[in-house]
């Protein structure tokens, strides 16, 4: 009875203890990953069949390896780059693209050469792209500030 007793007191102790460490490790994680970002204010976190965490933010597009974080930037003189920096949504299609919804204009990357292409009005119903969704027939759709158009 007595070993049934101390026993007790050291699960109880531990307990605590274990716990508190956890939390401390997931800050930490947490922490170093929200450091890493191209800005602070997150709008959309999308997870792409490959793995990478895509985070959308008001300061760019940012790919989580799950170690490092790349930036994908607008830059005015690229017509290379994304179409602005104010991510609004993202979807990956079955043919390994990336479609990336932003404050001007719709942006298909392409994730096994990197190459961007854009997309702007009239071809989509606005610029302001707020969602995204591919249905079981691999249409995208695409809601924007004008209305919903279909790719």
């Amino acid at each position: 009875m007595l070993l049934k007793k101390h026993i007790l007191y050291l699960f109880l102790i531990l307990i605590p203890n274990l716990v508190f460490t956890q939390d401390n490790i997931l800050a930490f994680e947490k922490n170093i990953l929200h450091q890493q970002l191209s800005q602070q204010t997150i709008e959309v976190i999308y997870e792409g069949t490959n793995g990478f965490l895509w985070i959308g933010t008001d300061g760019g597009l940012n790919r989580y390896d799950g170690n490092e974080v790349k930036h994908y930037l607008n830059y005015s003189r690229d017509i290379n780059s994304i179409s602005n920096n104010l991510i609004l949504s993202i979807i990956q299609d079955s043919k390994n693209n990336l479609w990336v919804g932003t404050k001007n204009g719709l942006n298909k990357i392409n994730l096994e050469t990197n190459q961007i292409a854009r997309y702007f009005s009239p071809t989509i119903s606005g610029n302001m792209i707020y969602s995204l969704k591919i249905d079981e027939n691999k249409i995208l759709w695409i809601g924007t500030d004008k209305g919903l158009t279909r790719d």
